[in-house]
């Protein structure tokens, strides 16, 4: 509603603010939905599902190169591609909260109401004790955490404190954070950059744009069955590597070959594209359940810093240093793809509830 509404704005400070509440809204958005989707399918689904949540995106690009095409009034093309996102809110209605959630939460009525109903649509029996089981297992482990005293003052302050640095608590949560973070900044800043960089790589920006949408279906389709047959860690060393690799050789084919350049811009974001939509999949896998929310949501955060970045090395450097996209973007795919060594590989692997599962591993 706000996006179709910027467009009758009438002066430049109104849309910037309607451009932040936007940005706000996505972000708060995508995290959760996705995040209850990895916690409410099979494990073996999760690769798929994971990486199919992005085809809609893809599809849209394609469809907005078209419009963009055609409506060249900015306010029109903001009206008419915001129009069909007013189709979603009566679709989130039909969504449960995430059972994983709510075990942790200790919320045993609502964990109970959400599983029964979804026996209740795959027509399947569920076991009566199989929800009590789960709630001593994850009462088990909460045990021996010590309770917050609500008396004091002082200590809410300090749980809360802690609760923003839990990302840093432990070693080996400090390195997937850290990691993770390096990850989603560099594949934002390569797939923003490619996206604008149409002017500087290729003739037509609107041809550019719809295949820069194309390639991306593909890359989604292939991702999917890759990383359930291979892991998570190995694809996204390989589409780091491969998507630096051919971001380094641009500078070297001629200015006359527009065509093998857009070629090999366009297989760069194919590669960052499935590589991106990993690391949503990934991050929701190595972030245990009690604090998976802020793992994604520090990722996405650090996406959205590239994000703003990105248009700087097109707009900005390209013109005064014009090996600085090239070098710059292909240097942080090379340095992501070799620090996502240090992350655990998670194909298979139950979902981790609580912080001390990650450190037991």
């Amino acid at each position: 509603m706000i996006a179709a509404c910027s467009s009758w704005l009438p002066n430049l400070s109104l849309i910037f603010i309607a451009r932040f509440c936007i940005g706000f809204i996505y972000v708060t958005y995508i995290q959760s939905v996705y995040v209850i989707v990895m916690e409410t399918v099979p494990s073996w689904m999760r690769a798929t599902m994971g990486i199919l949540v992005a085809v809609g995106w893809a599809l849209f690009t394609i469809v907005f190169g078209g419009l963009g095409y055609m409506l060249r009034e900015w306010r029109e093309l903001q009206m008419v591609s915001s129009l069909p996102f007013l189709l979603v809110v009566p679709l989130l209605l039909l969504l449960d909260e995430s059972p994983h959630w709510l075990m942790v939460q200790g919320k045993e009525e609502a964990v109970l109401k959400v599983v029964t109903r979804a026996a209740a649509l795959h027509k399947v029996d569920l076991p009566s004790d199989s929800v009590d089981k789960l709630m001593k297992e994850i009462n088990s482990m909460k045990k021996n955490k010590t309770k917050e005293n609500q008396t004091q003052v002082w200590q809410q302050l300090k749980n809360k404190v802690l609760r923003m640095l839990v990302l840093f608590r432990t070693p080996q949560l400090r390195c997937r954070t850290l990691v993770m973070c390096f990850d989603f900044f560099t594949a934002s800043v390569v797939f923003f950059s490619l996206c604008l960089g149409a002017v500087n790589l290729s003739a037509d920006p609107y041809i550019y744009m719809a295949l820069s949408g194309l390639v991306e279906i593909p890359s989604y389709f292939l991702m999917g069955p890759l990383v359930a047959r291979m892991g998570r860690k190995g694809p996204a060393i390989g589409s780091f590597l491969f998507a630096g690799i051919t971001i380094l050789v641009l500078p070297a084919i001629p200015s006359g070959l527009w065509q093998v350049n857009m070629a090999m811009a366009l297989l760069s974001k194919m590669a960052i594209s499935g590589v991106l939509i990993e690391l949503f999949l990934y991050s929701s896998e190595i972030f245990p359940t009690e604090i998976r929310i802020q793992g994604l949501g520090t990722g996405m955060f650090l996406s959205r810093v590239g994000s703003i970045i990105s248009p700087f090395f097109n707009d900005l450097l390209v013109p005064l240093f014009p090996m600085a996209m090239p070098l710059g973007v292909g240097g942080m795919c090379i340095i992501a793809g070799l620090l996502t060594l240090l992350l655990p590989e998670t194909k298979g692997a139950k979902l981790p509830d609580l912080i001390e599962e990650v450190e037991g591993k």
